[in-house]
């Protein structure tokens, strides 16, 4: 047995021959000897996005008089594109006032508090799921629990001393303050998703429906959906990063509020410094954040000054 690949003539590709295709190939394009694998490439790059190429493939071959004709269809994805909506603005909202401000409060109360915030952006980041407010709440337990453990640990020397009975109603109140703020953070979440979802029925009634669970997702993971578009492996990343960027301006908020007062005691080196490390505290997350969320934006960018030269179905 032996024969050859073709690909049909069809108006919308450039001319070609019958050995050589614009964007399928064949291997090999000819062949010899029973039981040869032949494989199809198709070159999707030079194709127009999101629509159905339909072809015909031609096998010539010595065992039958007439050609056999073979269709094939390819379906092109649609290009990432990162167009903002009010949605996307309205989520990122949502997120960046309790991510400054409650950085902020738990900073305030003590530092090791900010693992509350911490620990659950860091498991949502990596597990890549935030969706619902059960999954909040089981993360903010969480949250609560490793940061009493980790308080505790450090605290363990202090508890053994008679110090601690001395204080203990100080203590008593950071335990109350630290399980109220908790509880705190929980309920605003729970509270703010009716206010969300009842503004939303009447802004969009017709895209929107009273339901919590769907709310909460276009406030997480869908909005980052719209970052991440296409890079889905890298959605957890730009969710780290995003929030991350939000926790540092509450951390750069709460050392401003500190320093702020004394502002006038410090020489410029002092300030300098200060400045530089408020920098450094948002370039952490703010440059890897710009990197991915520009990918898309470059490649729809490549794709729209290639769309002319395209071949269409």
């Amino acid at each position: 047995l032996s024969g050859r690949w073709e690909v049909a003539p069809h108006i919308s590709d450039p001319p070609h021959t019958p050995y050589d295709h614009s964007w399928i190939s064949f291997s090999p394009q000819k062949f010899e000897g029973n039981n040869v694998k032949c494989e199809i490439t198709v070159d999707t790059s030079k194709l127009v996005e999101n629509e159905i190429h339909k072809r015909e493939i031609i096998l010539h071959n010595n065992s039958a008089s007439e050609t056999q004709k073979i269709n094939i269809q390819v379906e092109t994805g649609s290009v990432p594109k990162l167009i903002p909506n009010f949605m996307f603005f309205f989520g990122q909202f949502v997120l960046i006032i309790p991510c400054i401000f409650g950085s902020f409060i738990l900073l305030k109360l003590n530092p090791l508090f900010i693992l509350l915030s911490v620990i659950p952006i860091a498991i949502s980041g990596l597990l890549n799921k935030m969706s619902t407010t059960g999954k909040i709440l089981i993360l903010g337990l969480v949250s609560l629990i490793i940061t009493l453990s980790i308080w505790v640990v450090l605290r363990s020397n202090f508890l053994m001393s008679d110090d601690f009975y001395s204080s203990l109603g100080k203590n008593f109140f950071h335990f109350v303050t630290l399980y109220s703020l908790q509880a705190l953070i929980q309920l605003s979440w729970i509270t703010i998703i009716p206010i969300v979802a009842y503004v939303l029925n009447v802004l969009a009634r017709d895209k929107y429906q009273f339901r919590t669970n769907e709310i909460t997702g276009i406030i997480t993971e869908n909005n980052f959906d719209k970052l991440s578009s296409a890079f889905s492996e890298e959605k957890g990343l730009i969710y780290f990063s995003t929030i991350g960027f939000y926790f540092s301006l509450g951390t750069i908020f709460f050392i401003f509020h500190k320093v702020i007062s004394v502002l006038h005691c410090l020489n410029l080196g002092e300030i300098l410094v200060l400045v530089g490390g408020a920098i450094a505290s948002l370039s952490t997350t703010l440059i890897p954040l710009i990197y991915l969320i520009s990918k898309p934006i470059k490649i729809f960018s490549k794709y729209r000054k290639a769309e002319p030269n395209l071949i269409k179905s």
